[in-house]
């Protein structure tokens, strides 16, 4: 039985113009990105209109337009895919709360990813407004952010797709959840 090829020679592949590597690569990392996105999605209500598998397709439509690709590794490949998904929820948020005239906002719980032990119900156009707002100050804590939220990836893979150590991930994620606690507390 042949081995899958791995995900960095499918970004290779891809890279390279081989226009079925991202379809093969999908197949590979499909299971894994619809985990992220239920995580990223968790305390959503039953009746949301985009759910975890229409987030991956959203991402995928995406990561298709993509012209002239290089993510020069799975890392890289992870950390574009977070910033797609809290771009395609703000986005999705924001349409809805227009179309809703104020009524309401979309809500998303902060648990695992997790800036607070117990799933926090959070506006998601306050997050993205708090991560706006730190990325003037500090746009590397952003992307590490974006990459264990969204994306969901572990604290060493996140330290390997910005280049920084596992431990330098560890202090910034608590300085990360002591900020973000503090701007989406209820009020």
């Amino acid at each position: 039985m042949d081995t899958p090829p791995s995900i960095t020679d499918l970004l290779d592949a891809w890279a390279g113009g081989d226009p079925e590597a991202l379809n093969e690569l999908m197949r590979v990392v499909y299971t894994k990105l619809r985990e992220k996105a239920r995580r990223a999605m968790a305390g959503e209500r039953p009746t949301h209109t985009l759910s975890p598998t229409a987030l991956v397709h959203e991402v995928y439509l995406e990561l298709h337009r993509l012209k002239n690709v290089s993510f020069e590794g799975r890392g890289k490949f992870y950390a574009y895919v977070g910033v797609q998904m809290r771009t395609i929820l703000r986005e999705h948020a924001r349409t809805l709360h227009a179309k809703k005239r104020g009524a309401g906002a979309e809500r998303v719980t902060l648990a695992e990813s997790s800036l607070w032990a117990e799933p926090t119900p959070v506006d998601f156009l306050d997050l993205d407004a708090a991560l706006s707002e730190l990325e003037g100050a500090d746009p590397l804590l952003v992307r590490m952010i974006e990459l264990r939220f969204f994306a969901g990836l572990t604290e060493d893979e996140t330290a390997e797709a910005l280049g920084r150590s596992p431990s330098w991930v560890y202090r910034e994620w608590k300085v990360a959840k002591r900020f973000l606690a503090d701007k989406l507390q209820p009020r």
